[in-house]
């Protein structure tokens, strides 16, 4: 049985001009078309026992420009499908700039408790660079109209972005943590081919940050925010107690999720299923009560131990070794010798012998070990 929706919500005043996801921009006059398609696809999964959900998250896009009237019937249609107890962590992503009292009073009401603020920068310049039209302002002004209303608020902030020196970037840190939020996700810029950024980049207009730069101000945003109360609890995202992701936890961990909407995708521990990204084609689907995938991909068992294996690693819960020991029996000593390889180095920390955590400076090599780790345990070296 699932337990985690996510529903997608592909519309945005703007483009950002790092974005390469499904999202529509200025095209607010599709917003019916689309929130009945949604309705729909969310009916095509009714069964008799309604889905007992322990998260749902409204992404995007800007879920903050779903109109107030539509997301109340939206909360009408997901109350035939799912039930919700009073533990259930219900999420929405919020761009700063689309934000009024209505909004907040309208998400209270439907049950929303978990505020996901796309903040990114607070210097007016680089927000321009990036094209995100809201201000500094703007998101204080979210904050005063959301704070003490929601059980918990997320931001999220980009490093590694032009311009950004590490002294601002300091500056930064110090002032997000003075807000009353609980949980912060870092994420590293990544320039995408065809993006706007990418062209700026490729025609030497903008120039990023130097890698060993990056690599300081990710060691300090750990151990700065470590000492302010967040907890690391993967490599992107930083809670205080209690305030972790539990729906994003649900991916980390592999576990089975519904996705609706434009370019979602879903899973159920063997088979991801991913849908059209083509409005024509969604809405199509959905009126001749089809499912509207595009592709659905069966998982092989070392796809599944790959892909485990890389999400345990960025967890501060680590990688347990026996659990992907396929032969049963002990570890391959191998594997042993490059554990042992890493606490030398001090890429690892090893809270028992059978479960190994990347270290600060490990994070930095995530993928490298993690690709080592695989090629190990599926015996390819």
């Amino acid at each position: 049985m699932y337990t985690s929706f996510y529903i997608h919500w592909p519309f945005c005043p703007y483009r950002c001009s790092y974005c390469p996801f499904t999202a529509l921009a200025g095209q607010d006059e599709l917003m019916p078309t689309y929130h009945t398609a949604l309705c729909n696809e969310l009916l095509l999964w009714k069964q008799d026992k309604k889905y007992e959900l322990e998260t749902l998250y409204f992404g995007g896009g800007t879920p903050s420009t779903y109109p107030e009237n539509l997301m109340l019937d939206m909360s009408a249609i997901l109350s035939t499908v799912c039930s919700f107890n009073d533990e259930c962590e219900i999420t929405i992503e919020v761009n700063p700039g689309t934000l009024s009292a209505s909004h907040s009073e309208t998400w209270q009401k439907i049950g929303i408790n978990r505020i996901s603020l796309g903040v990114q920068s607070l210097n007016s310049q680089t927000l321009t660079l990036l094209n995100r039209l809201h201000t500094y302002d703007d998101v204080k002004n979210a904050l005063a109209l959301l704070v003490g209303k929601f059980k918990s608020i997320s931001i999220d902030l980009m490093i590694g972005l032009p311009g950004v020196s590490c002294l601002e970037w300091e500056k930064t840190l110090k002032e997000v943590c003075s807000w009353p939020i609980q949980h912060i996700s870092i994420y590293l810029l990544t320039i995408h081919k065809c993006t706007p950024l990418y062209f700026q980049l490729k025609q030497k207009n903008i120039k990023l940050p130097s890698t060993e730069e990056t690599i300081r101000m990710f060691l300090c945003t750990q151990s700065y925010l470590q000492a302010n109360g967040f907890e690391q609890y993967e490599i992107s995202n930083f809670a205080k107690p209690g305030h972790r992701s539990r729906h994003n936890l649900k991916y980390w961990s592999h576990k089975p999720y519904l996705g609706f909407g434009l370019g979602a995708c879903s899973f159920d521990g063997v088979t991801r299923s991913e849908n059209t990204s083509s409005f024509t084609h969604y809405c199509s689907a959905i009126e001749q009560n089809s499912k509207p995938y595009e592709s659905q991909e069966i998982l092989s068992e070392e796809q599944i131990l790959t892909e485990k294996i890389m999400l345990s690693l960025r967890l501060n819960t680590g990688l347990h070794l026996q659990q992907f020991n396929l032969s049963g029996t002990s570890i391959n000593p191998a594997i042993k010798e490059f554990v042992d390889t890493l606490l030398h180095e001090q890429l690892v920390v090893c809270p028992t012998q059978d479960i190994v955590v990347l270290t600060p400076g490990g994070m930095l090599l995530e993928n490298e070990i993690a690709t080592r780790f695989c090629m190990l345990f599926l015996k390819k070296i």
